[in-house]
This record gives structure tokens, sequence and C-alpha cells, in this order.
């Protein structure tokens, strides 16, 4: 028989779990799982800035994990998740009742920012509930659905990211709830979460909303981690479904209807067909980009401009790898050893400009 507890936040009665981490001191913890931090961004907030989601009246239930970003399985390539995915996890020791002056760590996870999610499945909480910390994990959307982008005011891309923002103002609003501290956050993430870590350094809109960052084989700077001339993939995922319309409108008007299902299905058949766009970016179209209007801009230019010009904030941040991570592309057939040694200037990188026919 499962224990319950019930807790007040801001935005309402919760209730959860109380569990046993699975560790090495097999703590007393509970679990808030699959909670709504912004609005379902389906039908008219497709494509659309994420709105916090508000309050419910009655008691949520969270002892269950929400839905995942809409996405395929990495190596099955079988449909996971839903278009409505903007949901979190927190797990904790004690509660608001007691002083709430516990370090509070916020996980963005990876997936090459086409996949993955916060859940158990992968990212437990059981290890590092025992150090006596809250933890938060999260999920945002993912590929086209959060990283088109038309290069206008209505869609100039990054909407993953600021589902991110949006979920670090909730942890702000109401991690005190669950004994956190909200003057000590530390966001960290693997991969594209640690890129995603790169990138709240360097937003004018993540400012104040965390105190340390860690960033684990992720970085802005990867070359996989950021794209140019984003209107063009969008251009090129509308053509694939039956859009052959040249205008940001019209295309956005278009991407609006077509099934979730249909535009996940269809992102790996518009990946760049050149060994050196697949190996060098994991294949993906649809990762952050400047964005050139909006009235809500998270990246106003490249990374590598921001970091020049020292426009990042200044936070203690760790920084590192995570062993033999690369060996996971070789598995799913994403890196062709053969390919690499009859053509090594496919793993040139692309941002050092040398065009392939150079002698170096």
């Amino acid at each position: 028989m499962e224990d319950y507890i019930e807790i007040s936040t801001k935005q309402g009665r919760l209730k959860g779990l109380i569990l046993e981490s699975e560790g090495v001191s097999h703590k007393t913890y509970y679990s808030f799982q699959g909670i709504p931090y912004a609005k379902p961004p389906v039908d008219d907030l497709r494509f659309k800035d994420p709105e916090p989601f508000g309050k419910w009246n009655g008691v949520h239930d969270a002892t269950m994990e929400g839905n995942d970003s809409l996405q395929k399985h990495i190596v099955f390539k079988n449909l996971l998740g839903d278009e409505d995915c903007l949901y979190l996890n927190v797990y904790t020791t004690q509660t608001g009742k007691e002083n709430p002056n516990k370090a509070v760590m916020v996980w963005i996870h990876g997936g090459g920012f086409a996949r993955g999610s916060g859940s158990t499945e992968v990212y437990g909480p059981d290890f590092l509930i025992e150090e006596d910390i809250v933890l938060v994990t999260i999920n945002y959307r993912c590929g086209a659905l959060g990283f088109l982008s038309l290069e206008n005011k209505k869609l100039p891309g990054n909407l993953g990211l600021k589902d991110q923002v949006l979920a670090l103002k909730w942890v702000q609003d109401n991690i005190a709830s669950f004994g956190g501290d909200p003057d000590n956050v530390t966001i960290f993430g693997e991969s594209a979460g640690g890129a995603s870590v790169h990138y709240h350094l360097l937003s004018p809109l993540s400012k104040g909303l965390f105190h340390k960052a860690i960033l684990q084989s992720g970085f802005a700077l990867c070359q996989w981690a950021f794209q140019d001339k984003p209107r063009e993939k969008a251009f090129l995922l509308a053509r694939e479904l039956g859009c052959t319309s040249q205008d940001p409108d019209t295309v956005l008007e278009f991407l609006m209807t077509v099934p979730a299902i249909d535009l996940v299905k269809t992102e790996d058949m518009v990946v760049l067909r050149t060994g050196r766009e697949i190996i060098q970016k994991s294949g993906r179209l649809f990762i952050p980009c400047v964005e050139k209007s909006g009235d809500l801009q998270f990246l106003t230019a490249s990374p590598h401009e921001l970091m020049r010009t020292g426009k990042f904030h200044k936070v203690p941040i760790m920084m590192g790898i995570t062993d033999e991570e690369g060996t996971l592309f070789l598995a799913i057939g994403m890196v062709n050893c053969d390919q690499v040694n009859s053509d090594p200037s496919v793993i040139v990188p692309l941002h050092l400009g040398i065009a392939l026919d150079h002698e170096e």
C-alpha cells in the first residue's frame, strides 16, 4: 500500500508519494510528479511562447509523471510522448512546513533537442536525493515543435528554451513549498541539456533564475547545438508535408494544421543529407538559433559573439564530459566508421570554415 502526502503551493494543493530511495542510505523522500508549469502548447498555443499554467481547484494528483515531449525513440524509432508535455517533477526530503533552506538542483535532459525527458525511466532521484537537496526535473518541447523558426516575430524560435525559462520561474515561485531555497538554485544538464544550461548563461530571459551551473558534455558552442538559416529548414519541413509556399505566414498557417505526429515523423526525412552534417550535427535541423525579432528574445546573438563580448551571467560553473557518450552514435548507426575512414573531411569541424576540397 502506497503512502501519500499533500502540500500547498502557489498553484494549489498537490498530492504526492512517500517513497524510499534505492541508493546507499535508503532515505525517505517525497515525490511530486507531473506538475503542470505551463498551459498545454496545443491548438492555438502551438508554436507560441509558453504561458503559465495558473492555479487549479482541489488537489492535483502528482503521483504520476506527465507526458514526455512528442518524439521518436532514438533506437526503435517508435513515437513516444505527446504535444501536451510541459510538466515537471520535484523530489524532496522535507516540505515547506520546515525551514525552506535546502539547495535546489534543476535537471535539464539531453537528447539533441529532439528527444528525451526528465522521467525516472532514465533520471531517477534515488542517488541525488540522498545528498539532502531538492531535485527538479523538467520536460520541454523538442524537435520542430520546440525549435522551429521562421525568423520573424510570429515564430522567432527557441520555444523549448523558453519552456525551460518558465520552468525556472516556477521554481522561484514554488520551490519553498518543497523545502527548497529559491536563492540557491543550480541548473545542470547533459549533452543538449548541458548546451541548454550554457544558453541560460547567455540569455537575458534567464537572469536571476539560477545561481550556479553545471555543463555536462554539452555546450552552446558545439556545432550540433546551434543552427543558422532556420527559415530555410522550416520551409524544407513544410515542403515535405505538402506546402511549397515561401511566405512565412502561409507556412506557419499550414504547419498549425498539421497533426503533431506527422510533424515528428517528417523531421527525420528532412535531415540535411551530407555526411558532414549528419555526423557533426547529429542529423538535427531544429535546434537553437538567434532570434532576429519577437517580443521575448531568448538569444539575441550567436553564442560565440555573446561569449566574446562578455554578455553572459557571471555565476560559478562546472564543466566536463560524459565518458564515452559518443559510442551511442556508433551503436545506432549514426556514425559510420567506414565513411569516416574513406572521407575524413566529414569530421572537420564546420565552424572552422574549411572547404571540403581544401588541402588542409
